[in-house]
């Protein structure tokens, strides 16, 4: 099976131990994202604990959105390469485990 790694336990993966890769999508951080701002999005997705986020890299990212194993859905953002937008591209609408490095 795929595995998606994770460095932290985020309180948006809410404990899933498997997810179905539904959506792939490259972005720039600067783009306009509507009514949503960027720092909303990255207050998401990078917040590991009160007052402590995972850095992300400079340069264009790729969202992958899943649908977990309790049927709640969570994204993660992930530096943007070719081969890695196409690898994740083939993957849409199969299951991957996920798996968190760091348990605290």
């Amino acid at each position: 099976m795929n595995t998606i790694k994770f460095s932290h336990p985020y309180a948006k993966l809410w404990g899933q131990n498997t997810a179905r890769l539904i959506w792939v999508e490259v972005f720039e951080p600067g783009e306009e994202l509507g009514e949503m701002s960027i720092h909303d999005l990255l207050e998401y997705d990078t917040k590991i604990a009160p007052g402590e986020y995972y850095e992300l890299p400079a340069g264009d990212l790729i969202q992958l959105v899943f649908i977990g194993s309790k049927r709640i859905p969570f994204c993660t953002l992930r530096r943007y390469t070719k081969e890695k937008y196409e690898y994740y591209k083939s993957k849409i609408d199969q299951d991957f485990i996920v798996e968190v490095r760091e348990v605290r």
